[in-house]
């Protein structure tokens, strides 16, 4: 018998406690040995890939594209200045306040009570900005809480769908988008709406036609038929 046999058969492996002889001779213990190597190396990619912190894209991006220690040094001032030295935004509250009805009840008092702001100051703010608007029109408002606890807010044109009920004449819209239609409105309608949001600072780089037509989307979503 061939002394490699020989030593194959009583020989076992640490893995799976089983090796047959024929691995064991001089030609396929070499292949075999490869194979193992690169199953320890598919091991240690996979382990390495499970243990890699889940990051936001850009720096995921750039962690996977470095391949030597410069680059990830590189990452690393990347990764300092994306997460530490770049600036947060303060803290925003977007809320649908009625026009010249600012009260600190709920959704305006709990809301910026939170933050430690006092409600009373931005209620007096808001409704003498809003004065010449009819009252109980819902004003969508960003308001803006800096560190020290002080705010500033932002006031918006009324939403679309108030001004498509009040077009169409009906207090709110279906329940079957699609299948059902509870008012109608023109065109004319359409764009008179357009030109008042358009004013809004977010809607500026859209043209009348580009806002006319997510009008239309909303107008469809409401139930509300659109005609020439």
């Amino acid at each position: 018998m061939d002394p490699w046999q020989a030593r194959g058969r009583h020989r076992r492996s640490r893995s799976d406690n089983k090796l047959t002889s024929k691995a064991c001779c001089p030609t396929n213990r070499i292949v075999f040995q490869n194979e193992k190597v690169r199953c320890h190396k598919a091991l240690r990619g996979s382990l390495a890939r499970a243990r890699e912190p889940s990051l936001p894209p850009p720096a995921r991006w750039y962690v996977k594209a470095c391949r030597s220690k410069a680059t990830l040094c590189r990452a690393s001032l990347f990764l300092l200045y994306y997460f530490i030295l770049t600036p947060l935004p303060p803290p925003e509250k977007r809320l649908l306040i009625s026009a010249g009805q600012a009260a600190p009840t709920p959704p305006v008092g709990p809301a910026l009570g939170a933050r430690g702001v006092r409600s009373m100051d931005f209620c007096k703010e808001f409704n003498a900005r809003t004065a010449h608007i009819s009252p109980g029109v819902p004003i969508p408002t960003v308001i803006n809480i800096q560190p020290d606890r002080s705010f500033t807010f932002v006031t918006k044109t009324p939403t679309v769908s108030y001004f498509l009920k009040k077009a169409a004449s009906i207090e709110k819209g279906t329940g079957r988008p699609g299948h059902e239609t509870v008012g109608t409105v023109s065109l004319k309608h359409v764009y008179e709406i357009a030109k008042i949001k358009a004013t809004d600072e977010h809607l500026k780089h859209l043209g009348l036609e580009a806002i006319a037509s997510t009008i239309i989307g909303s107008a469809r979503t409401l139930g509300v038929r659109v005609v020439p």
